[in-house]
């Protein structure tokens, strides 16, 4: 696991071998690969869930940085009737604008009327 805020590369969160060694660390019992970590979780393991969160938090963090680099404007749908498309997005290089506002005013809201459970 990988203190929150440090500047650390994809693969220290999200390599097999770094879920295998966080995964092992975390509940002191060895496993074999990440493979294992994903059974464990599947088995609703806690430690294995967040070893994955940790993960797929990673990978999720660096996807969105990759694509706001090269493809602001473009998203990649899963429609439920057939296979992904890259489709335009409606609201284009405003979006991240947008969407940013959209979460400061949800927060705002949340902090007055105590919806928020992080306050």
């Amino acid at each position: 696991m990988i203190p929150k805020n440090s500047r650390a590369c994809l693969e220290t969160p999200a390599s097999a071998a770094s879920i295998t060694a966080a995964y092992s660390a975390r509940s002191g019992r060895g496993v074999d690969g990440a493979a294992a970590v994903a059974a464990l979780l599947t088995q609703g393991d806690p430690g294995a869930q967040a070893v994955w969160d940790c993960a797929v938090d990673a990978l999720a963090t660096a996807l969105a940085a990759v694509t706001t680099c090269f493809a602001p404007a473009s998203w990649i749908g899963s429609p439920s009737s057939g296979d992904p498309e890259l489709v335009r997005s409606e609201l284009g290089d405003e979006a991240g604008c947008l969407g940013a506002a959209l979460l400061a005013w949800q927060a705002a809201d949340d902090t007055t009327t105590g919806d928020n459970p992080c306050h």
